[in-house]
C-alpha cells in the first residue's frame, strides 16, 4: 500500500485536523472565493491533474463564505478544518460515485429480508460538524437509521470514504473524525482505495473499540488480465447490526449485515467497468 503506513490502530483527532496533509497534498493559498473557486473550476476541468484532491488555506472568513454559497460547488468540498484555516476538496470522479451507490444498493437487499430495506436514511455528501463547528466534513456516502432517539443528532452511523491510493493519505483523517466522539461520532468507517495500476479495491472497516480507533477488517478483491476478480482477506464484509441502526436487533431476522465475495465482486466489477480499464 502507497500513501502512509499500514497500521491497525489510529489516534483520537486531537487539535489538528487536516494539517498533516499539507506536505504531501496539491495545496494552494487564495484571498478570496472568486480565486478558490477558479482554480477549483479549472482542476475540475482537467484531464491531466495528477490528484483528485486539493489543499486550500485562506481566512475564516473567506471559508464560511465558501461553506454559505448555496451552489453546485458545495459537491467539491470534502473537509473543513477553521482551526488550520483550511479546505480540502475533491474533484467528483465516477468510481467514487459508483462505489457509494452500488455499496447502498447491496445493503439494501441484503436488509430486505429482514424488512429493513427502507429503514435506513443515507447521507450522500451531506454536511457534519465536529469540534464545536470548528471542523466539517463531507463523507462520500453515509447510512444511518430513520427512527432515532429525540436526543440523537441527524448524522450517519456508518460512513464511506474512497480515495485512490496514490493520494489515500487523506482518509487517515477521514477515519479519525469520523470515529472521534466529539467530532463525526460515527460507529464504523469503512474505507475503499481504489488502485489502478494493480487492479486492486482494498476495503477496510474502522470501528471503535474500547476507546480506540481499530482496524477491524481488510479485504482485497483483484481482477486479472482474464478480467477474473478474486476476493482476499477477512471477507466476507460484516457490519454489525448495532452499529448500523444504534440498537441491539429485537426481532427474529434482525442480524447484522454480511456481504459474501459475490456481491464484492460485483460492486468491483461495476467500478472497474465505470472506470474504463
Amino acid at each position: 500500500m502507497t500513501g502512509h503506513e499500514d497500521c491497525d490502530e489510529l489516534d483520537d483527532l486531537g487539535r489538528g485536523f487536516l494539517q498533516s496533509l499539507h506536505p504531501v497534498i496539491e495545496t494552494y493559498t487564495v484571498d478570496s472565493e472568486s480565486q478558490f473557486l477558479n482554480i477549483v473550476t479549472s482542476k475540475s476541468q482537467a484531464d491531466d491533474t495528477p490528484s483528485n484532491v486539493l489543499l486550500f488555506h485562506t481566512s475564516e472568513e473567506i471559508i464560511h463564505n465558501i461553506l454559505d454559497f448555496k451552489n453546485s460547488f458545495w459537491k467539491y468540498l470534502s473537509a473543513v478544518d477553521l482551526n488550520g484555516k483550511l479546505i480540502l476538496t475533491k474533484m467528483p470522479t465516477i468510481p467514487h460515485g459508483t462505489l457509494g451507490g452500488e455499496l447502498d444498493n447491496i445493503i439494501c437487499e441484503v436488509l430486505r429480508p429482514m424488512g429493513l430495506n427502507r429503514a435506513l436514511k443515507t447521507y450522500p455528501e451531506t454536511r457534519v460538524h465536529g469540534d464545536g463547528e470548528r471542523r466539517y466534513k463531507f463523507p462520500d456516502f453515509g447510512w444511518g437509521p430513520k427512527r432515532r432517539p429525540r436526543d440523537q443528532p441527524d448524522e450517519p452511523s456508518v460512513v464511506l470514504e474512497t480515495a485512490y491510493t496514490e493520494n489515500d493519505i487523506k482518509l487517515q483523517p477521514d477515519i479519525r473524525f469520523w470515529l472521534t466522539p466529539d467530532n463525526g461520532n460515527a460507529n464504523v468507517c469503512l474505507t475503499a482505495k481504489i488502485d489502478k495500476e494493480n487492479s486492486e479495491i482494498r476495503l477496510e472497516q474502522w470501528h471503535r473499540f474500547h476507546g480506540r480507533i481499530r482496524r477491524k477488517q481488510v479485504i482485497s478483491i483483484t481482477i486479472d488480465s482474464n478480467n477474473e476478480l478474486a476476493v482476499s482477506g477477512d471477507n466476507p464484509l460484516n457490519i454489525s447490526f448495532s452499529d448500523l441502526f444504534r440498537r441491539e436487533p429485537s426481532r427474529p431476522g434482525e442480524t447484522s449485515v454480511s456481504i459474501p465475495d459475490n456481491e464484492l465482486t460485483e460492486l468491483a466489477r461495476t467500478v472497474w467497468d465505470n472506470y474504463d480499464i
